[in-house]
């Protein structure tokens, strides 16, 4: 990755992005599957106004408008011509977007175009999203509408998604509903999530119901999670649950600046276990230098053995992989 910096202001002008992606095909042999390259274009303010992209044989433009504010206020599909006439409808039927906002720069409303220049409904069904805020400014409801004005569900069921927070403003039960008024599931199957906080509005609890009240996964398998702090607030233990008990436990180790140095994975009987990736990866280490500055990250399996050796450059970004 490297890019172009306007030297007069020290915004980046252009980033361009070159990937590999590898998937696994046995046990002990990867092959790679396509590349891919990205190219992103700001303005002076910083904001992104361009991004070419290209993946295999297919390539896309995405152009982003602002408002004197830098509020994204709309996105354009293209083919790589970049005319009006070339627009180009996304995986969800839409080549347009447009965003609004309140007085308070919050997302007011999300409003979806076809290639004929009017409104028109996703794959879900869905042309509008409108967002409604308390007096602090916290998201309290979601809402899509189809191209009448009319409430709709998404194909996952939900019309509606309501938000409720504690008094220090901590976002405490998310529910989806469906026309009826109903809890229904969402897209992960996940009908409420409530979470708890500590005094310090630190995370320590969160679950997740179906539509019936009983504990259900979200999208990583899980149906409630607990979290534990040291007296610096940082987290060194995280219990994460399934449906059916069974617990996976990360702890977390600092140095005496509060540095991570070492994140690992156990089962309930105390064992080393893995998160199911590719890599079996239990335990990562990290390290660093006089400054606090990530340089290494080192990966290991159940028997002790290095998978991945990530070493990073001040910037904290990948300098150099090892597996």
């Amino acid at each position: 990755m490297f890019g172009l910096v306007d030297t007069k202001k020290g915004i980046k002008k252009e980033t361009i992005c070159n990937y590999s992606y590898i998937f696994v095909k046995t046990d002990n042999e990867y092959v790679e599957s396509l590349n891919s390259k990205e190219i992103l274009k700001y303005d002076s303010d910083g904001n992104l106004v361009e991004l070419l992209l290209y993946t295999g044989s297919s390539s896309s433009k995405f152009v982003n408008k602002y408002d004197s504010m830098g509020n994204k206020i709309e996105q354009l599909n293209y083919d790589m011509n970049g005319n009006v006439s070339n627009l180009r409808e996304d995986h969800l039927g839409i080549c347009q977007y447009t965003i609004k906002y309140n007085s308070n720069g919050q997302t007011k409303s999300i409003s979806r175009y076809g290639l004929n220049g009017g409104l028109k409904e996703n794959i879900d069904g869905i042309c509008e999203t409108i967002t409604k805020y308390d007096l602090n400014g916290n998201v309290i409801e979601q809402s899509n509408y189809d191209l009448n004005e009319n409430l709709t569900e998404s194909q996952y069921g939900v019309c509606k998604t309501i938000f409720k927070y504690d008094t220090s403003g901590n976002k405490v039960d998310e529910s989806n509903y469906n026309l009826n008024g109903d809890l229904t599931e969402g897209r992960f199957g996940v009908s409420r999530t409530i979470t708890k906080f500590n005094s310090k509005g630190s995370k320590i609890e969160e679950s997740y119901y179906d539509s019936k009240g009983n504990f259900c996964e979200n999208f990583s398998g899980f149906s409630k999670i607990i979290n534990k702090y040291n007296s610096n607030g940082n987290m060194i233990e995280k219990k994460e649950y399934d449906s059916k008990g069974n617990l996976i436990k990360t702890k977390y180790k600092y140095n005496l600046e509060g540095n991570m140095v070492e994140e690992c994975y156990n089962d309930s009987e105390g064992g080393l276990t893995d998160k199911g990736d590719v890599f079996s990866i239990c335990k990562y280490v990290f390290k660093y230098d006089d400054y606090g500055n990530n340089i290494e990250k080192l990966s290991y399996d159940k028997d002790g053995l290095i998978v991945i050796k990530y070493k990073y450059t001040r910037q904290n970004r990948i300098r150099e992989e090892i597996s």
